[in-house]
């Protein structure tokens, strides 16, 4: 019997980002009048999917909570990869004087643990120290664990001396810093993306930590000539271009480069080509901070892209632009690399770690507003950007080296599976609904 690697979305479905947009091909009604379905947009499809590719040693599924989901929704796809959706709950988080909301499955968990009885598991959480992980860690200590932090290494330790209005958060910070450092050994393996705080995850684990993205395609994603592709997209000829592409919600920090570019409008011609969706709030609210950019041509607002429509983007663009808080990859900016576009990018991510290695893009601090401007000031200006040599990005980013390297770490977590050794059992239905 294969392993099955089962690799678990701490977040429900992206629906309030996709609300214009039909319902994915894999659906189905629910008894209240809405639906549930599987896009197979998130990161641990992609990885499944690589992965399948590479090897047929294993299984693999992708589970995520789903507030609208009345019981388990599964389906498994042409290539073997299985997702399902279970039904999600909210549950209370003391936070100082206020309580927050953490999303949790009963559901998902307990499956999780007749599940992992009849069959040999592996456990991939993603995210951070998140409530649904640290139920998994504390219910299910046996199992084989993987934690892949996928964007910035946030520790709770991290958060108590903050300053903060919410002065009593910082005791919630600590008693959940003391559960951390209470489950942590549960984790067998650790996989971070970048090296920041990377020193304080050090002082708690002991085990083994390695450093891996995510990946990007570099046969799909490749270079065409700049003027081609502008005129394919009727974008001007003689224009600096900026491009940026991401999920439009706040860390992506969309609305302080608004507030950088506006200013610099008046002295310089430039265009801000800005994709991807969100909640229609949050894009009405990102569209009247760029309204004088807007009155200016000098922002356009191209929607979500994919495809070839998304490579021409980047193709066409002088400079790909990602000024986010917290990220792992990006991914978006491996494209930009394997597209041959240089990149400006926060230094809070594997790709800005990469750059300032080589010497190659532009790198500002996430919160040094002032610093962003001079460094536009200089580009607008006529200073090179040097783009990131296409061929050594592949060899650390290309999905099929990226999905090799997490098959050798699910070989050194399977050797730590306890279903040898249990008494086998009549197999516990787990057919799609």
């Amino acid at each position: 019997m294969k392993t099955r690697i089962i690799n678990i979305l701490p977040h429900k479905p992206d629906y309030d980002y996709l609300q214009d947009k039909p319902r994915p091909k894999v659906n189905w009604d629910t008894p209240d009048g809405q639906w549930v379905g599987i896009y197979r947009n998130e990161i641990p499809d992609k990885l499944g999917e690589e992965i399948l590719k590479v090897t047929d040693e294993f299984e693999y599924e992708v589970w995520q909570p789903d507030y609208r989901a009345d019981k388990m929704y599964s389906h498994r796809f042409e290539d073997g990869l299985v997702h399902r959706l279970f039904p999600a709950e909210d549950v209370n988080e003391l936070h100082g004087l206020k309580l927050r909301k953490a999303i949790s499955s009963r559901v998902l968990i307990s499956f999780l643990k007749k599940y992992a009885q009849e069959h040999p598991v592996i456990i991939n959480l993603n995210g951070d120290f998140c409530h649904i992980n640290l139920e998994i860690l504390e219910k299910c200590p046996e199992l084989p664990i993987l934690q892949t932090f996928r964007g910035t290494l946030y520790l709770p330790k991290n958060q108590i001396f903050k300053v903060r209005k919410n002065v009593p958060a910082a005791l919630s910070y600590y008693l959940k810093h003391l559960k951390v450092k209470k489950l942590i050994g549960n984790i067998d393996s650790v996989m971070v993306q970048n090296s920041f705080y990377l020193d304080d995850l050090e002082k708690m684990y002991d085990g083994p930590i390695e450093k891996l993205t995510s990946g990007c395609e570099f046969d799909v994603w490749k270079p065409m000539e700049k003027q081609e592709a502008r005129k394919a997209l009727n974008l001007p000829a003689d224009k600096k271009i900026f491009f940026t592409s991401s999920l439009l919600i706040p860390i992506k920090q969309l609305d302080k480069l608004m507030e950088v570019l506006t200013p610099l409008s008046k002295q310089y011609d430039f265009l801000l080509l800005v994709s991807g969706h969100g909640t229609p709030e949050y894009e009405a609210y990102l569209k009247e901070k760029a309204k004088d950019l807007l009155a200016q041509d000098k922002i356009r607002f191209v929607g979500y892209l994919t495809g070839d429509d998304l490579r021409r983007h980047y193709c066409a663009s002088d400079l790909f632009v990602h000024t986010s808080i917290s990220e792992g990859g990006p991914v978006a900016a491996m494209k930009a690399i394997a597209c041959g576009t240089p990149v400006l990018i926060t230094k809070i991510a594997n790709v800005a770690e990469e750059l300032e290695k080589n010497g190659c893009g532009k790198l500002i601090e996430p919160f040094d507003y002032e610093q962003w401007a001079e460094v536009f000031k200089s580009i607008l200006e006529g200073e090179e950007v040097k783009p990131f040599p296409r061929e050594k990005a592949a060899r650390m980013y290309d999905w099929q080296a990226v999905a090799r390297e997490f098959v050798k770490t699910f070989h050194e977590l399977e050797k730590k599976s306890p279903y040898k050794q249990m008494p086998q059992k009549e197999t516990y239905s787990a057919t799609s609904h």
